[in-house]
């Protein structure tokens, strides 16, 4: 029995109603039918469609870690063959079927060690772990008892996300896991509305947005996502068509540098109002993200709102800005990718601020990233040369000095800090021919007077 205060609550159960009265707070596990209020499910592609055939062949829900599509006969023993026939192996726990590559489980029958030290895996295991989602918004809390059921009602009614079949086993070199989280968050979108459950359902990089509402106790599930790519998934809640009913925004990260931010917002009836069909990325079983290294939402017009990506200089993107046009976002503006700043240009001007602050060392670790970045620059050399001459490192000023010339004969300043390291080591003879090129090259230079003193005042060569 579960626990709900003095109400009577129905549940279908293997195609029968069963009364569950709360009762001293004991409870008894729920089943659930899982072709009863069936979800209106968005992206449904032919490998889902043999996966919810397979559910009720084996009577129990099926993950995949191999996109396979075998027909689907009535019986498991003839499913077994074909899959078998596709070199798909087949785990079966309590929970779950687990249809993954056979190459994986011959494998696993002589596990070995790789090269960074794991070891392939021996065991697999699948575990479900159902929590709530922890965010800042005014949704309410779940107890444990709605915790545990709404989250089974979701793996046994709702198709399961796309899940990756580890190569290596955890660190008893033995077993590998595989972790299908189910997070739930209890929510209502409006004031007319019913309370919901708003859920990400799947793994690290693969997940769906679930929503289902809640009418006498019982959750209905109204509809499933397409699949959603991506990690650091968030949700949050905002009406951003302006009609009073706030819309689920799902929010993940990808890449590494830059990192972008992906955005995909859903209507209460799981219409994504993101998705362009226009856009040849869009892909069937997947969501239609917008997204770039920032994402906000902006004021548009009539109390909406718009979606804005700025550019960004640094990798050279395009900004952009999307607002709603007859219930879907749609590009409003452009703005042309900026000239992008090479990497080595940024650590010089770090540089010269850190010179300007007298933090000599700093500034000279940021002009020799820069001269790295850009080895045929040679301002950067020079830079670093003086950053040393600073520091009184005075043979590093000497080589970074040489570099620049190297690279550029004909760059005066380089003499002129060249001769004032030689001059600090004693290198009269070197500093003389170092002044004298300066002035050859620059003899009318505001520079060249005071070049011209230092000059005289070198003691006579030996």
């Amino acid at each position: 029995m579960r626990l709900f205060g003095n109400r009577v609550i129905t549940w279908r159960i293997e195609g029968c109603f069963a009364l569950v009265l709360s009762a001293f707070g004991v409870c008894t596990p729920l089943t659930f039918d899982t072709t009863a209020d069936t979800p209106r499910r968005f992206g449904l592609t032919k490998g889902d469609e043999f996966r919810l055939c397979a559910t009720k062949v084996f009577g129990k829900p099926v993950l995949a870690g191999v996109d396979t599509v075998v027909s689907c006969p009535e019986s498991k023993e003839n499913l077994l063959k074909e899959l078998e026939a596709k070199d798909v192996a087949v785990l079966q726990t309590d929970e779950w079927i687990y249809l993954y590559p056979s190459s994986y489980a011959r494998m696993a029958a002589h596990p070995r060690p790789f090269p960074s030290g794991v070891w392939s895996w021996k065991e697999l295991k699948i575990s479900t772990r159902v929590e709530t989602i922890a965010d800042k918004s005014t949704s309410a809390r779940l107890n444990e008892i709605e915790i545990n059921q709404y989250g089974k009602q979701i793996r046994l009614q709702t198709r399961s996300a796309p899940v990756v079949t580890p190569l290596v086993a955890g660190p008893d070199h033995v077993t590998a896991e595989i972790a299908y989280v189910i997070a739930l968050a209890r929510h209502r979108l409006g004031p007319s509305l019913p309370e919901a459950i708003v859920a990400l359902a799947g793994g690290n990089l693969s997940k769906r947005l679930i929503y289902g509402e809640i009418h006498d106790g019982l959750l209905q599930i109204r509809w499933e996502s397409p699949v959603l790519r991506g990690g650091g998934t968030k949700l949050e809640y905002v009406d951003v068509n302006a009609d009073g009913v706030e819309e689920i925004i799902v929010k993940s990260t990808t890449g590494s540098r830059p990192i972008s931010t992906e955005i995909s917002i859903f209507d209460k009836d799981g219409n994504e109002l993101t998705r362009d069909a226009d856009r040849p990325t869009c892909e069937d079983d997947s969501t239609c993200p917008l997204g770039g290294e920032i994402v906000e939402l902006v004021d548009g017009e009539n109390g909406t709102k718009n979606i804005s990506i700025p550019e960004n200089s640094e990798f050279g993107l395009e900004g952009s800005e999307y607002g709603l046009k007859q219930g879907k976002y749609v590009l409003l503006r452009a703005f042309p990718a900026p000239i992008p700043v090479p990497p080595g240009v940024r650590f010089n001007e770090d540089g010269m601020q850190l010179m300007r602050a007298k933090n000599y060392k700093e500034a000279a670790t940021n002009f020799v990233e820069a001269a790295k970045l850009m080895p045929s620059s040679a301002l950067f050399a020079n830079n670093a040369a003086f950053a040393y001459y600073k520091l009184e490192r005075y043979e590093e000023s000497v080589n970074w000095c040489e570099r620049a010339i190297e690279i550029d004969p004909k760059r005066a300043v380089a003499y002129v800090n060249l001769g004032d390291a030689y001059v600090k080591l004693n290198r009269n003879a070197e500093a003389r021919r170092a002044y004298t090129k300066y002035l050859e090259l620059a003899p009318n230079s505001k520079s060249a007077p005071d070049v011209k003193k230092k000059l005289d005042a070198l003691p006579p060569s030996p």
